[in-house]
Order: structure tokens, then C-alpha cells, then sequence
């Protein structure tokens, strides 16, 4: 899969793989927080990982990504090299491979192709954001939340509820009856 995202050949994905370190993380681990540097990137194999703030006590959830696919635990960060602003957790067991920076940034000199790939995961990244950011400021709660399901089927279940209505930017409440509306 990896080869397939990267556009590397065999002999080149073999060495980018040997550059990574092999990593399984309990649920509730943090990757990344506040103040902390971030010179690490992943390649999410398999588990759940979710993005977030935390404002006048209350935590706000800014993504929630999936396996299989890569991720940094602050984008911005990661390519400014400056201290997260944000908190990256497991939310579920995960297994995942690690880069640091340097080594990928290193690889990516010696293979230019590996820019392609990592200025297209920046623009997939803003792309996305952008479709939140979009999704928030036009949709109804209960339309960002069938879209939610849409794009993240059975994840609902998978993780615990509060986070899912920070995403949609609504209160825990509010998805319940959201919920409850729908099955009735």
C-alpha cells in the first residue's frame, strides 16, 4: 500500500521502509503534545488517532484519522519545525510505522519523487480541512453528522461519542438527540 501511495519502486520502498521503525501504541497514548517539537511522521497501519485542543478546560477535536494512511501528529508543525499547538492521541490500539524527520526529509533528497507525494499529503491535509471548515459554517448539525457516517462508516461505535460531537462542532447532548431523532 505504502509503495502505491509513494509512487516508489520495489528497491526504493525497501529502503524507505528500513528507514521506519515498527511500532504498536496502547489506546489513550499521546503522539504528539502542546509545546512538544514535532519531528515524527507515521504511517497509520491500522488503529485510530484524533487531533485536538484544549480551551478553558473543554477539549475540542480537530480530526480524527484511520488507518490504513499517513499522518504527522501536527502538520503545520511538522513542516515549520515548531512546538505542537495541539495534543495527538490513540483512540484505539494502533500499529503504525515511525520516520523522524530528518530521515524522511533525507530520503525524500535522494528520491525527489518522495516531494510529490509528501506536497500532495499537504494538500490532501489543507483539502480536507478545508471541507470541515466548509461543512461546519454551511451544514445543519444533523446533516454534518449523516456525512460523518458517510465518510467514517462504523467509526461511531469505535469511539466514545463526545469526541465524535466535538468534530461536528456540537455539544454531546445535541448529538443525542440527533441520534435519537434518526432511529425514531
Amino acid at each position: 500500500m505504502i509503495g502505491k501511495i509513494t509512487k516508489l519502486n520495489e528497491s526504493e520502498l525497501e529502503q524507505f521502509l528500513s528507514l521506519g521503525q515498527q511500532k504498536s501504541f496502547a489506546k489513550k497514548v499521546k503522539l504528539a503534545k502542546p509545546d512538544q517539537m514535532v519531528d515524527k511522521a507515521y504511517f497509520l497501519k491500522s488503529g485510530i488517532v484524533r487531533h485536538y485542543i484544549i480551551h478553558k478546560n473543554q477539549e475540542f477535536t480537530k480530526n480524527i484519522i484511520r488507518g490504513p494512511r499517513f499522518m504527522v501528529p501536527s502538520l503545520t508543525n511538522f513542516f515549520l519545525q515548531t512546538p505542537s499547538i495541539i495534543y495527538c492521541e490513540t483512540l484505539s490500539k494502533v500499529d503504525l510505522i515511525e520516520w523522524t524527520r530528518k530521515d524522511l526529509f533525507s530520503f525524500s533528497d535522494q528520491y525527489p519523487k518522495m516531494y510529490k507525494f509528501l506536497m500532495q499529503a499537504v494538500v490532501n491535509a489543507f483539502h480536507g480541512k478545508e471541507l470541515k471548515e466548509i461543512s461546519l459554517n454551511q451544514l445543519e448539525a444533523k446533516d454534518r453528522y449523516l456525512k460523518f457516517l458517510d465518510e467514517y462508516p462504523n467509526l461511531i461505535n469505535q469511539i466514545p461519542v463526545q469526541y465524535v460531537a466535538s468534530y461536528l462542532g456540537i455539544r454531546p447532548e445535541t448529538l443525542s438527540r440527533i441520534r435519537a431523532n434518526l432511529i425514531s
